[in-house]
């Protein structure tokens, strides 16, 4: 085998790391996507030496190095050697723009962030942190960029390690971005008092996320302020009151999604679709089936898809197998007119006791 031509990386390039390039069928030996492939698939046999024949290809070329990098890891982060080109975008601030490029798809750009937090655990806060100093500061970064990193932060961290960070960016004058934030701050804070101050907001979408924040907080507070948020006059937000109230398990929600679908706005008709989609309750099949015949075409493109949704969830529950139920009325409060059922579940065919969410159901 010949010595390392004029294109490769000087200096860098062991034998053994060229004898393993060139056994890779049809990439030429000195190309330097193809020479770094091949330190990362063969980073195991001699870790020590291949790291730094990486981090060397890093000194050598940095622009070339970024791209080859981002190309490999289109293709995912498992393996030693892939984390460690994740730890070189990290520790040399190129975690950013690599999150930012359209080169990788959103998926691949969350699979790389939930890669970074691995190899860095403060990772999520660095990039908020960067994110707000380019959003605050100069503005060298595209609204869309801004969009997908809030989106990647929202699934990698919890939101309470940077949520100073992501308030400095609430500060911002597009009312999009700030309803991003939102959403990424309420799931961290789960606080009714700070969503409910969100309710005064004039955009619907800052008023909408702030109500998705709390799905699932099951308190008195949360209850009443996703009742008042059912009457908001824009349908996002309408819309995410009531699933979050079925998802609380209060049923009165089924008789409103219901007249939402008969509303004079095609909007609202669409929003009921989409809830019954989401909920995957089949006694909203009978519903749907009337809303694919709506004059709006938007309305019954979302209908079709809820009964797509609603079928699957069905099978789904099939498959899961029969459960044996047994109930007894436990007593009646007459000064709030309830009736108390107690209910037993078990699996037919033995085997863990399934978990059953409270339902309200009278």
């Amino acid at each position: 085998m010949g010595k390392p031509g004029a294109g490769q990386a000087k200096g860098f390039v062991r034998p053994a790391d060229l004898e393993y390039v060139a056994s890779i069928p049809n990439l030429p030996a000195e190309d330097s996507l193809t020479m770094l492939q091949a330190l990362v698939q063969g980073f195991e046999r001699n870790a020590k030496e291949n790291r730094e024949t990486i981090r060397g290809l890093l000194d050598d070329d940095r622009q070339a190095f970024y791209s080859n990098t981002i190309e490999i890891l289109k293709t995912g982060a498992d393996g030693r050697g892939a984390q460690y080109l994740v730890s070189l975008l990290v520790a040399n601030d190129l975690l950013l723009p690599a999150l930012c490029d359209r080169a990788m798809t959103r998926e691949q750009a969350l699979s790389l962030a939930r890669a970074a937090i691995r190899v860095d655990s403060a990772a999520d806060v660095n990039l908020a942190r960067r994110l707000a100093d380019r959003v605050t500061g100069d503005g060298s970064i595209k609204p869309e960029d801004t969009g997908r990193l809030l989106e990647i932060l929202g699934e990698i961290s919890g939101g309470t390690r940077i949520l100073p960070s992501l308030m400095r960016v609430m500060r911002h004058s597009d009312a999009r971005l700030r309803s991003k934030v939102v959403l990424i701050v309420g799931r961290g804070i789960r606080s009714v008092t700070w969503a409910q101050r969100r309710l005064s907001e004039e955009d619907h979408r800052i008023r909408a996320n702030a109500v998705e924040a709390i799905w699932g907080l099951d308190t008195a507070a949360a209850r009443e302020l996703l009742h008042f948020a059912a009457l908001d006059p824009h349908n996002r937000v309408a819309g995410n009151a009531l699933l979050g109230l079925y998802l609380l398990g209060d049923c009165s929600t089924i008789s409103e999604i219901l007249k939402m679908a008969t509303h004079e706005s095609s909007l609202f008709r669409s929003t009921a679709a989409w809830i019954m989609g989401e909920t995957g309750d089949p006694r909203f099949t009978e519903a749907l089936a009337g809303l694919i015949k709506d004059s709006d075409s938007v309305v019954r493109k979302r209908s079709f898809a809820a009964l797509v949704q609603i079928k699957a969830a069905v099978a789904q529950a099939l498959r899961a197998g029969h459960w044996r139920v047994a109930g007894l009325f436990a007593g009646t409060n007459v000064q709030q007119d309830v009736r108390r059922l107690q209910l037993a579940v078990v699996p037919e065919a033995g085997g863990e006791q399934p978990r059953i969410r409270r339902r309200s159901l009278f």
